[in-house]
């Protein structure tokens, strides 16, 4: 019955730390996903433009312009860019599209592109590089031509082995946009945890569609608390009642976002390391136990010439035999339970076979270190005195 408890406690201390393992390395590998574009020295903010200041889309269009102009004056600033999102989660708005020249998709088969609409400035600020084309400037107003920039993996879909710039699409034939850019693909932060990806994105120009919401985004080398506030002093001198939320580093906010799932992985490597102290100090009485009444024995194999290392294999190897027992059922079950928490949250990434490696070499090493003591003192045993008791 002991040795069946100390399968079972090295069974579940080996579901609990590769449980543990597996989460840790899905959030450590969330946050360090490539994202196409550099998140570190970003500071951003978003904006709600509300009242009748704001009403019409040339209001909002000659607020943006006149924030955007402020702040690229600031000392220590790089680059300054508004947009209708930023691909941080994945652009927020998504549309099916037409492509000029193309027959018509069946129904709902239509493709779909996520968009957004962004100030001059927005791939500069976010250092998200072009592939082709250019970057929207001031020619690019209300009144001009219609015009977008596509992401690389749309315009390699809708137009494979031609140039992209120059065609034309849009929500509707009566709606087209001509293609001036083509740009890298993006990834959101949430990518890494198998969320599925659209990479098919268009930008349009700001000041051809300004909503009342944006996200401004300022490329700088300063610390975040001292261009923050120069931020909030610039918006002021326009519109002392406009605020702007959120407004801090884009690194910092990822962080948050995913803290809660920090937290619970946290709490289960406490948990883990808890069931891990349990079974070492299990196996630690039973092969004490062992030890105590096989001493007699040991006494008569030390007397009939067996060698210390001899008697550190027997109790040792006992041991060790019920850990591997429960390190391959604790397995079986870390499996288990990775798949059913990968069916409770689909943006968690699946197991790693590196990380349970890990965590079985860890549960053996430990197991070990528990049998090592007694066994030192199996070894300690005077053949006299134990044949004397016999």
């Amino acid at each position: 019955l002991r040795h069946e408890l100390i399968v079972a406690e090295v069974a579940l201390a080996l579901v609990l730390l590769a449980s543990a393992g597996f989460f840790m390395r899905g959030i450590d590998r969330g946050r360090r996903h490539e994202l196409g574009w550099r998140v570190d020295g970003l500071l951003t903010g978003s904006l709600n433009l509300r009242g009748q200041n704001y009403a019409t889309p040339a209001q909002r269009r000659i607020f943006y312009e006149e924030l955007t102009g402020k702040l690229a004056a600031l000392p220590g600033v790089e680059h300054v860019a508004l947009a209708s999102s930023l691909p941080t989660w994945n652009l927020a708005d998504n549309s099916t599209f037409v492509v000029e020249g193309r027959p018509a998709a069946a129904p709902g088969h239509e493709p779909e592109t996520s968009y957004a609409s962004i100030s001059p400035g927005y791939f500069a600020t976010l250092e998200l590089p072009f592939v082709a084309g250019r970057d929207f400037n001031g020619d690019d107003r209300a009144d001009g031509r219609p015009v977008a920039i596509v992401s690389e993996s749309l315009a390699r879909a809708m137009w494979p082995g031609e140039n992209p710039l120059g065609k034309r699409l849009g929500w509707n034939l009566r709606e087209l946009r001509e293609v001036v850019g083509v740009t890298r693909d993006t990834s959101g932060a949430g990518d890494a945890f198998g969320r599925p990806t659209n990479h098919f994105q268009l930008f349009r120009p700001l000041a051809q569609s300004p909503g009342n919401f944006s996200v401004l985004a300022v490329r700088t080398s300063l610390p975040s608390a001292t261009i923050a506030a120069s931020v909030r002093r610039a918006l002021a001198e326009i519109d002392p009642g406009q605020p702007v939320f959120d407004l801090g580093l884009e690194r910092a906010q990822i962080d948050r976002r995913l803290a809660n799932l920090q937290l619970a992985g946290e709490m289960l490597v406490a948990f883990a390391v808890l069931g891990l102290v349990l079974a070492a100090v299990g196996i630690y009485g039973v092969i004490s136990g062992f030890v105590v009444q096989r001493t007699a024995e040991i006494g008569i194999r030390l007397a009939l010439g067996a060698q210390l290392r001899d008697v550190l294999m027997l109790v040792v190897g006992g041991g060790l035999r019920l850990t591997l027992l429960g390190s391959a059922i604790g397995l079986a079950g870390a499996l288990a339970v990775d798949r059913l928490l990968h069916a409770m949250m689909p943006d968690l990434p699946t197991a790693e076979a590196g990380t349970a490696a890990a965590v079985v070499a860890l549960v053996i090493a430990v197991a070990g270190l528990a049998c090592w003591f007694p066994a030192r003192r199996a070894t300690k045993v005077d053949p006299m005195v134990a044949l004397r008791t016999e």
